[in-house]
């Protein structure tokens, strides 16, 4: 039998990609989700202040949170074929969701116009972002699980051979 054609539950051959290729995918990932969940907020915030947008957070505490969600995402990516995947997962997961609860915690925003004020809350959607990073957690917690009880089992499913 062929690793091709291996039968159903026995692990196959696992097509690891090479070092070079994990950091590039790796650094691709923390610069995407650095940007997504640091600079952008960190810009909206610093740019709407002066617009007369209230909201009760620091615009560097985003930025910060961001960059280290970002560089544990990265890290993992690139770390993904050996056992520090799961435990990096899970330490993103947590930084990812103590930054969604500081979020979460000052999840209005007041607008001043001339007349009065609007305040636009926006915590349903923090709390479903919480639940999705949570599942994110678990998923960590189990692949650490895994890896620690049966070394190397995952790879082939994770890196099928062509």
């Amino acid at each position: 039998m062929t690793d091709a054609a291996a039968a159903p539950g026995s692990p196959g051959r696992a097509q690891i990609p090479s070092v070079p290729r994990r950091i590039a995918a790796g650094a691709g990932v923390a610069i995407g989700v650095a940007v997504g969940s640091g600079y952008i907020p960190y810009y909206l915030l610093t740019h709407l202040k002066p617009s007369s947008v209230g909201f009760a957070v620091a615009a560097t505490l985003p930025l910060l949170l961001g960059i280290a969600i970002g560089l544990l995402e990265g890290a993992a990516t690139a770390l993904k074929p050996t056992r520090l995947y799961g435990p990096l997962s899970i330490l993103s997961g947590l930084v990812g969701i103590g930054y969604l609860y500081v979020i979460f915690q000052n999840s209005t925003i007041h607008v001043a116009v001339s007349a009065g004020g609007l305040t636009i809350g926006f915590g349903l959607l923090i709390l479903l972002l919480i639940l999705i990073t949570g599942l994110s957690l678990i998923a960590g917690v189990v692949t650490t699980a895994e890896d620690l009880a049966h070394p190397g089992e995952r790879l082939p499913f994770d890196y099928p051979a062509r």
